[in-house]
């Protein structure tokens, strides 16, 4: 598909190459504003009760209970009823083929192909064009090949061409694996932030990733602590 296709839907959509697949499935994603979006996730059908829950709980309390409420509380002026109807719509339609996230005020889709998403955009996010803000999509099918194959694309050789992603939750052995890790030297790039969350004394640990130039120290890895390791991408330079 033509970028142009989508600069016609709205001229200042910025358009991104995807480097890696979302949620290990989905090559597509396409960042929307639309305050509100939370109420999609109510089991209750009627958005505008939702809604108006929402907006009246916000007039009553004075506090919040976090990230997403202050942000609710930022946009709830803009929430438009008739857009979130569109957006449900489109979201059961299309529910076989659509992943949908809300981190309010926006809302991420993640497709499979680049023609669904485009369709779904045009049939249902259409009358609010301006508010498609980002899109990702595959350079070209060679890099969608590679893509598939679970690498992830970079500009340029590195010495670390491996990505090693960890587990989230309890690290009954998080020590040992800091140790490990230490031990490893150059053999591993791990970042200061990774570092950081590693030496603290809490058990639980999240988004640990590091970059290494032999993947095999993920045997290691969960020998120490039993499925420790969850995925390991290739970086690969992306095709020309």
């Amino acid at each position: 598909m033509d970028s142009l296709d989508w600069k016609i839907l709205n001229k200042d959509i910025e358009i991104k190459e995807t480097k890696k697949k979302f949620y290990n499935r989905y090559f597509c994603s396409l960042k929307y504003f639309c305050p509100g979006g939370r109420a999609l996730l109510s089991s209750n059908p009627n958005l505008e009760e939702v809604v108006n829950f929402r907006l009246e709980f916000e007039k009553s309390y004075s506090y919040n209970y976090g990230g997403t409420w202050r942000q609710f509380r930022t946009h709830y002026q803009e929430i438009n009823i008739p857009q979130l109807l569109e957006v449900k719509l489109g979201r059961d339609e299309y529910k076989n083929q659509l992943l949908v996230r809300v981190e309010e005020p926006n809302i991420t889709f993640y497709t499979v192909n680049e023609s669904t998403m485009y369709e779904f955009a045009n049939k249902y996010l259409s009358a609010w064009k301006n508010n498609i803000k980002t899109v990702f999509v595959p350079k070209d099918e060679k890099s969608k090949q590679s893509l598939e194959q679970g690498f992830i694309l970079v500009k340029q050789k590195t010495d670390y061409p491996y990505k090693i992603v960890c587990k989230s939750g309890r690290c009954y052995n998080k020590s040992a694996i800091t140790n490990y890790l230490y031990n490893l030297g150059d053999t591993v790039k791990v970042s200061d932030s990774v570092w950081t969350l590693l030496e603290n004394h809490s058990d639980s640990i999240w988004n640990v990733w590091f970059y290494t130039n032999d993947p095999s120290i993920a045997d290691m890895l969960n020998i120490i602590e039993p499925n420790f390791v969850t995925n390991i991408h290739k970086l690969v330079v992306e095709p020309e």
